[in-house]
């Protein structure tokens, strides 16, 4: 697996503590199947002027990385922000994901379908393609077909891999499954914090998928198309 969500810069977020947790998150990474990582600190950390700071705390993670590890972004993407966001795209502070195109997009947990296709058409318009982090949690998106409007648009959905057979909501796990199974997931990810919260175990998610899904979907999603579309190669 390419795991293409994953808060392991050190000090940046609400992710890894320090180097020392980065490290073992990643060996835990390796033991469970991954072989290549996309580091993915939240927006916030590239705010306030802390991008250079975030940036270089990356390059001391790439350093001492026992697997390659790449640099992204998860950008919390709102109606209101959206001139601002797509600027710092341009800029080169939020970074897009190992350089491409491509936008790692989170939304805030409630978030309805008329912002979420908002936001989406913001970014597409401007050129780049969003990836909506862990599509599986808007929960308000399965209420009715905005996760299809955003796949026609042409999103790319990342779903976390823990959701699959380990979420505690049946709800969630449930959008999970049926995004695997209507064949509309692009990427995988661990969405992995710390350690103690959010581990980045997802042995037993792949075990399940190797037995209910095809394995050509399921190496497609989990490294073909991190591969290819990221440039993780």
């Amino acid at each position: 697996m390419y795991d293409i969500h994953m808060h392991v810069v050190p000090g940046v977020d609400d992710g890894s503590w320090d180097l020392q947790m980065s490290r073992w998150m990643l060996d835990v990474a390796g033991l469970q199947g991954v072989e290549r990582v996309l580091a993915t600190p939240h927006s916030s950390a590239f705010d306030g002027g802390d991008h250079e700071n975030t940036k270089e705390q990356f390059e001391k993670l790439k350093e001492m990385a026992p697997i390659p590890v790449y640099l992204g972004c998860e950008v919390l993407c709102e109606q209101e922000r959206m001139a601002t966001i797509t600027e710092r795209l341009e800029k080169g502070i939020y970074p897009t994901m190992n350089g491409t195109q491509y936008v790692l997009t989170e939304f805030f947990p409630w978030v309805k379908e008329e912002e979420a296709l908002i936001c989406a058409r913001w970014l597409l318009n401007k050129g780049w393609i969003p990836i909506i982090a862990h599509v599986e949690r808007y929960r308000e998106l399965f209420d009715g077909d905005a996760v299809e409007k955003l796949k026609a648009l042409g999103c790319c959905f990342q779903i976390n891999v823990y959701s699959i057979f380990d979420e505690v909501s049946e709800e969630i796990k449930l959008n999970a499954h049926k995004l695997m199974n209507y064949g509309w997931v692009d990427f995988l990810g661990s969405d992995a914090h710390r350690l103690n919260h959010r581990p980045p175990s997802v042995g037993k998610g792949l075990e399940y998928m190797r037995s209910h899904w095809a394995p050509e979907y399921l190496h497609q999603i989990s490294t073909e198309n991190a591969a290819v579309l990221l440039n993780m190669q």
